[in-house]
């Protein structure tokens, strides 16, 4: 994953958290839809006084955006990143796919599953004891 890759998977999901659509976007970075919209597809190259326009609207600094996209690359060269290429911007936002995305970031590396077989094998020992 590129540099420009990472930087347009990062404003997608700051898009979408904020529940912002294309154009309302648009309007409050001052930046033209339909650049707003290659850049989000990654089909565009973002520059630092885009990435500057869009930060403040995420409430972020620009470095915080760079930041965010550099752990997406070292993420991505663990494998640990799945492909969203597939992905339609234009697609409306589900929320359930958003918490989702929310509680897998939040988790920090953690496999929840394989904590949560540890907790059941643990319960059901208890279990056999008593």
């Amino acid at each position: 994953m590129d540099i420009n890759e990472a930087i347009s998977r990062v404003l997608s999901a700051e898009r979408s958290a904020a529940h912002l659509t294309i154009k309302e976007l648009s309007v409050q970075a001052d930046i033209p839809e339909r650049t707003l919209i290659r850049v989000l597809k990654g089909e565009r190259d973002i520059n630092v006084l885009q990435i500057a326009k869009l930060a403040p609207v995420f409430g972020l600094y620009p470095h915080e955006i760079m930041d965010s996209a550099e752990k997406l690359i070292e993420r991505a060269d663990r494998g640990t990143v799945p492909d969203l290429s597939t992905t339609d911007i234009d697609s409306p936002i589900n929320p359930a796919d958003e918490a989702n995305a929310a509680l897998a970031s939040a988790d920090n590396g953690v496999d929840i599953d394989a904590w949560a077989d540890r907790i059941r094998v643990a319960d059901a020992v208890s279990e056999e004891k008593e």
